[in-house]
C-alpha cells in the first residue's frame, strides 16, 4: 500500500519520516508485536471455567431441602440415607449441565449431606422422644422399651464374660449403670453418635455412585 504526506499528498517512501516533497514530518503507528502474536495465537481462556470445580453455595441450598427428609427417615430405614445424594447429584447436574464429578468430588458432597442429615437425625429423634413422653404421654413405655433393650445388652455381655472369664459382678455393674440416668444420657448419646456417623459414611458412598451413574449417562 502506498503512503502519502499528510500535508502536500506526495508518494512517500517505505519507512520514510519526512516528505521528499515538502519536508514534513510524517507519524506511523505501528502495532505492538505482543498485539499481533496474541491476536494470530488466538483468545486466551482466561476465564474459562473449570468444569470440574464445585459451586458449594449452590450444592449447600440444594443440600439443606434434601438433607430433611433423609435425616428423618434414617432412623427408621438406614439404607435409603444412599438414595438422598444420588438425588442431590442428579439435580446439581441437571444445574450445571457442563459439570464433570469424579468420585472424589461426589464423595465430598454426600459428606456435606450426611452431616447435615446427621443433624436432622439427631434433632429429629430427641424431639419425637419429648412429644412421645410429655405430649402422648408414653414416658412408661419408653421407660420399659429402654430397660428391655438394656436388658438385652446385659445377656449378651454376661454371655460374652462366660466366655473370657468376666466377672460377674462387673457385668451386674455395667447393667446397673446403664439403668441409672447417666447411664441413659450416655447409652443415648453413644446411640446418635453411631447413627451419625453411618450416615455420614453411606452418604459419602451415595455421593460416588451417584458421581458415576450421571458420568455414565452423561452425553458424550
Amino acid at each position: 500500500m502506498v503512503a502519502h504526506c499528510h500535508r502536500c499528498s506526495g508518494v512517500l517512501e517505505d519507512d520514510a519520516s519526512f516528505c521528499p516533497q515538502c519536508a514534513a514530518p510524517q507519524l506511523r503507528v505501528v502495532p505492538p508485536e505482543e498485539t499481533v502474536e496474541t491476536a494470530a495465537a488466538g483468545p486466551i481462556h482466561t476465564f474459562g471455567r473449570d468444569r470440574r470445580s464445585i459451586d458449594w453455595p449452590s450444592v449447600l441450598r440444594m443440600a439443606l431441602w434434601i438433607a430433611i427428609p433423609v435425616g428423618l427417615i434414617a432412623p427408621v430405614f438406614f439404607p435409603l440415607v444412599i438414595a438422598g445424594p444420588i438425588v442431590l447429584i442428579s439435580m446439581y447436574q441437571r444445574r450445571r449441565p457442563g459439570t464433570s464429578l469424579n468420585g472424589k468430588a461426589g464423595f465430598r458432597i454426600g459428606t456435606l449431606l450426611g452431616l447435615l442429615a446427621a443433624y436432622v437425625s439427631a434433632f429429629g429423634v430427641a424431639g419425637w422422644q419429648l412429644f412421645e413422653r410429655y405430649s402422648l404421654h408414653q414416658g412408661s413405655a419408653l421407660d420399659a422399651q429402654f430397660a428391655m433393650q438394656v436388658q438385652q445388652s446385659a445377656e449378651a455381655t454376661q454371655r460374652m464374660a462366660q466366655a473370657n472369664s468376666m466377672n460377674a459382678q462387673q457385668a451386674r455393674a455395667m447393667l446397673d449403670f446403664f439403668l441409672s440416668p447417666d447411664g441413659r444420657v450416655t447409652y443415648t448419646f453413644f446411640y446418635t453418635a453411631v447413627l451419625a456417623f453411618g450416615i455420614v459414611l453411606l452418604a459419602g458412598l451415595g455421593g460416588m455412585l451417584g458421581a458415576r451413574l450421571t458420568r455414565r449417562s452423561a452425553p458424550q
